[in-house]
């Protein structure tokens, strides 16, 4: 079993996607991700999740996604590659409050273009990583060609 390129770059994106009533679906046959979403058209909904039912574990994998513990793990880990003390301090304070902590992260990297380019870079390198292992885990390859 391979996927493309296209395919991974694809499914890293997938993985990123935390909204709650998101889910993806390899089709290992086809290359393609499958979308089932709660806003979706009924019709539309039932028909793709029939299919994906049909070919579950075989021809159909449930693409892993990221969660709020891991993505505030991520902003964590993040934070210490920061060069700038003063940059890090300020993402360190968005960190420490309750409530509103994403936005309020992305809000100081709003404010840092270069950083926030970075942060960019290092949550698609860490994603690409653990959707790679998940690949792997599922014994599919990667078509390098």
């Amino acid at each position: 079993m391979k996927i493309s390129k296209e395919t991974l770059e694809e499914l890293i994106d997938c993985y990123d996607d935390s909204q709650m009533d998101h889910e993806y679906f390899l089709n290992i046959e086809t290359n393609e991700v499958a979308f089932l979403s709660s806003f979706m058209v009924r019709n539309e909904y039932d028909e793709v999740m029939e299919e994906v039912e049909e070919g579950f574990g075989e021809i159909y994998f449930r693409v892993p996604q990221t969660d709020s513990h891991e993505g505030f793990t991520d902003m964590e880990e993040f934070v210490e590659t920061v060069a700038s003390d003063k940059i890090k301090s300020e993402l360190y304070d968005a960190l420490s409050r309750n409530r509103g902590v994403f936005r309020r992260f992305k809000d100081v990297l709003a404010e840092n273009p270069d950083i926030q380019q970075q942060y960019y870079q290092y949550k698609y390198d860490i994603n690409k990583t653990r959707i790679i292992d998940w690949l792997r885990s599922e014994e599919i390859l990667i078509d390098e060609s």
